[in-house]
């Protein structure tokens, strides 16, 4: 099944025109909930390393950060891969040890079986496509593309903003939508005229993981949201969770 279009080029222009934002959540990378579960992991499951050296490849890696901090827990028999698509990170790699690869969630240019694991961190909800019915299709999609190119018994892991609201999930995209044919800058809400998102509910995340079915669920852990004051006092984002699910590929 071919992939919904992506707005890319959306894309794009919001993550280039806020790489210094970015840089500076590099210490929830670093403190994230990825690093910790695969070290455990790899403590109690040698498996992990059948190839000797670990391949790991981060979707929307940005900066690399999450990827510099997996090396410095987990040591140099890595190799480590950014497949991102947004090329300005290229010169920005935290690392030497970093491969970038300018490509897509959706179309990803790796061969089946690739790679022992993989992540998307806060990426789903940047998938956007001409209706939020196509933005739904392309994070589904994603979850596919996650378990095709992860090896049989390798491990998928999943940090995503989610809402409990789905008034609110589609209020998010519609305003978004609008804010950016306005051209609108509202920087407090972190607005930008590229900015739009699609936030999933807890039920539409898990509908979206089940397109994969090659994929079962290890762990799956929802933690609160820190959020700052200008959303909290909207309510649009009251209860929000930040989900970490490790699934692996049967």
């Amino acid at each position: 099944m071919p992939p919904e279009r992506q707005h890319t080029t959306l894309v794009a222009k919001q993550f280039e025109e806020q790489l210094g934002f970015y840089t500076s959540e590099a210490r929830s990378a670093r403190d994230s909930r990825i690093v910790s579960f695969l070290a455990e992991t790899l403590a109690r499951d040698a498996s992990l390393r059948a190839q000797g050296r670990l391949r790991i490849c981060e979707f929307g890696g940005a900066d690399g950060i999450l990827l510099r901090s997996l090396r410095e827990r987990l040591g140099e028999a890595l190799e480590l891969t950014n497949a991102e698509l947004v090329d300005a990170y290229r010169p920005r790699q935290a690392s030497p040890a970093i491969r970038f690869v300018r490509t897509s969630i959706l179309q990803p240019q790796f061969a089946d079986a690739s790679f022992d694991v993989v992540i998307a961190r806060h990426v789903l909800h940047h998938l956007i496509g001409d209706t939020l019915g196509a933005t739904r299709a392309n994070q589904a999609r994603a979850f596919a593309e996650l378990a095709r190119v992860t090896r049989p018994g390798g491990l998928v892991l999943v940090e995503e903003h989610l809402n409990p609201s789905a008034f609110a999930c589609r209020l998010f995209y519609f305003l978004s939508r609008m804010a950016t044919q306005l051209k609108m800058r509202l920087p407090w809400f972190e607005v930008t005229p590229y900015t739009v998102v699609a936030f999933l509910t807890p039920d539409e995340f898990h509908r979206a993981a089940r397109h994969a079915t090659q994929l079962q669920t290890l762990v799956e852990e929802p933690n609160p949201a820190p959020m700052p004051i200008q959303w909290r006092l909207t309510l649009l984002r009251r209860n929000s969770t930040n989900l970490f699910i490790a699934l692996r590929r049967t």
